[in-house]
């Protein structure tokens, strides 16, 4: 899972993402943002034209959608002033030619698809306040853990628990023999991870965080379950709206490498990390046990497909991208459905 090595853009990529930003630098970092979160989706390390034009296509769309509602927003004002005018034509006596017939509103008809649209604006904030705004923070916060917790097939948490997300996430995850890592950064960096993950909200009209369980990926939108009404899928954009930037990930140190698998150590555990590097292409040498220099190369090797820091030492971030990389360990993934 994820992807390996650096991105490449094509040329007509690049040709795609000049003509859309007209050189302007906001412009190209927001092209450059969406084709590469639709690369992602797609599992591609190169960026061709197709995939630009429709990381695009979905950055137009979302603008279309913001500037549509800034003008249905500016509405009211508008009918205000002509109502204004209206009124002072009249009382100063100016009558209006007959001729002028002003025509009846006509009810605007949504453009239909073929698909559901993502919630985007004013209906996330509505749809995260009506569920989340009626269940106290710690309440969300457990059933967050609770929907990883069916993903990891453990025991989730009684309606009884009082989950403070600070430290009870953690004990929780212990108690049912699973690591938490807590994630902070940006969202493309959670979904090179790969695994699913509870996400801290917060948005005006409720208190305190809220959170939500990041479970998947479908047609380049992500889909979160909020564990009270099923799940929703959001675009990437209004996600990134509400989110703090941090998270809670469920891990699983199958091989218990995490307390003894440093550089210089020697065991069976070093044996198993260095069967893990075979098995992925990484390490090439016999299976000596001796965290040694060739092994350190080879974590080294691996953490930079994934790019994460390169120090040659195995710790939560690159295990949990180890487990992930092969079939040997059953790992939920946010694209299990992709090939």
């Amino acid at each position: 899972a994820g992807r390996r090595g650096s991105v490449i853009f094509s040329r007509g990529a690049q040709k795609r993402i000049y003509k859309y930003s007209r050189g302007f630098p906001r412009l190209i970092n927001a092209a450059c943002d969406r084709v590469l979160l639709a690369g992602y989706t797609r599992d591609e390390a190169r960026i061709t034209s197709k995939i630009a034009r429709e990381g695009i296509h979905d950055l137009r769309r979302n603008t279309a959608a913001q500037t549509t509602k800034r003008h249905l927003f500016l509405i009211p004002t508008f009918v205000m002033i002509a109502a204004l005018l209206a009124g002072g034509l009249y009382f100063a006596g100016i009558d209006f030619p007959e001729r002028i017939k002003v025509s009846p509103p006509v009810e605007a008809t949504p453009e239909k698809t073929g698909e559901d649209p993502a919630l985007t604006g004013e209906d996330v904030s509505a749809a995260f306040t009506d569920e989340l705004g009626k269940i106290s923070e710690a309440e969300s916060a457990r059933r967050a853990f609770n929907v990883l917790a069916s993903l990891w097939k453990v025991a989730s948490l009684p309606e009884s628990a009082n989950l403070n997300p600070e430290n009870g996430m953690e004990r929780a995850a212990q108690e049912r023999e699973l690591r938490l890592y807590r994630f902070s950064g940006n969202l493309g960096a959670l979904l090179r991870i790969d695994y699913p993950a509870v996400l801290e909200l917060k948005w005006d009209g409720i208190s305190g965080r809220r959170f939500v369980s990041l479970v998947g990926i479908e047609n380049e939108r992500l889909l979160v379950d909020s564990a009270l009404s099923g799940k929703k899928t959001l675009s990437f954009r209004e996600l990134e709206k509400y989110w703090t930037g941090r998270g809670f990930l469920l891990w699983k140190d199958s091989l218990n490498l995490l307390a003894g698998a440093l550089p210089g150590s020697r065991g069976n555990s070093i044996k198993q990390l260095q069967s893990l590097l075979y098995e992925i292409g990484k390490y090439r040498n016999p299976l000596t046990g001796v965290y040694d220099d060739s092994t350190v190369s080879a974590v080294k090797e691996f953490q930079i497909s994934k790019g994460i820091p390169q120090d040659g030492i195995v710790g939560s971030q690159t295990l949990m991208f180890l487990y992930g990389s092969g079939d040997r360990f059953e790992v939920p993934k946010l694209t299990a459905g992709k090939k």
